[in-house]
């Protein structure tokens, strides 16, 4: 069994799920001894769409251990996993196998592998992914802004901007577009071209906080501290934009205001967590250090 329909995934998810609850029917253990590969990937479909992941997973698991070339379930698994927050190489092979046993939606798969390689930080291999994901289907604007992001954690502004210009080529432009420019030719140092793409930006949506946080950064690049912190507060207080607080950081640390440089990256730091930048816990560090 090479594939399923989406059209029948979505007829087993409705089967697999009740009105009330959405709850998932488990069978005992004589049920499971007659089943088929089908019938594990429809229990575990249900898992699936109830979010309970590991469940799913030994599912498809058993589906995948009767029918070693069940194309959905080697996809469903993986998605699994992604959903899961796993980047691991298991996903790529299931991946590679909903690929190779010609799983339906062959852009979809290319474009979730280059996410996972990503996630590994094989960004060669992931960029050829997003590029096959465009390729297969020229209106997938999601893989398009995935290898720009690619450029952003190598990283290649140049090759940033390049991408983003290619988006507004092949697709309407929108505030979160123009943003994106904007933050490109921030990290390239050209605050007079960022402001005028953030500008734009906030025109057609003045909500946009990360518009708000890039403007401040742009001023920033130009010296304009009190334009600079008006933005990043507004970011702050309206947008709940945590990023700013390393801009706040930085801009306190050039008007050798350490306390508070200390107190916005310290609060940068604590909110992000994980995803903290580098270069943020580095200033900190300097700072603390003096």
């Amino acid at each position: 069994m090479k594939q399923l329909t989406h059209l029948t995934i979505l007829m087993l998810i409705i089967v697999m799920t009740t009105v009330a609850g959405n709850a998932v029917v488990a069978q005992d253990d004589d049920d499971e001894e007659n089943f088929t590969a089908l019938d594990y990937f429809e229990q575990g479909m249900g898992y699936y769409n109830n979010q309970d992941y590991e469940l799913a997973i030994a599912d498809f698991t058993s589906a995948l251990e009767l029918d070693a070339e069940f194309a959905d379930a080697y996809f469903y698994r993986a998605l699994s996993r992604y959903n899961q927050d796993f980047r691991d190489q298991d996903m790529i092979d299931d991946f590679t196998n909903a690929l190779e046993y010609e799983f339906s939606d062959t852009a979809w798969t290319h474009n979730l592998r280059g996410l996972t390689y990503l996630g590994m930080e094989a960004y060669d291999s992931a960029l050829a992914d997003f590029e096959t994901a465009l390729e297969l289907s020229p209106t997938y604007r999601s893989a398009l802004q995935n290898i720009a992001h690619a450029y952003s954690l190598i990283p290649d502004w140049v090759l940033y901007v390049q991408t983003y210009k290619r988006m507004g080529e092949n697709f309407d432009p929108d505030s979160r577009f123009y943003n994106g420019m904007a933050w490109g030719f921030v990290q390239l140092g050209r605050a007079d071209v960022a402001l005028r793409y953030v500008n734009i930006s906030l025109e057609l949506n003045p909500n946009n906080w990360n518009a708000v946080d890039t403007r401040g950064w742009a001023y920033l690049l130009l010296d304009e501290y009190d334009l600079a912190e008006a933005e990043f507060l507004r970011a702050i207080e309206e947008g709940d934009k945590y990023y700013s607080y390393y801009g706040l950081g930085v801009l306190y640390a050039e008007l050798d205001d350490t306390e508070r440089a200390i107190e916005n990256l310290e609060t940068y730091v604590e909110l992000e967590a994980d995803d903290a930048e580098q270069d943020a816990i580095d200033l900190l560090a300097e700072l603390q250090s003096e």
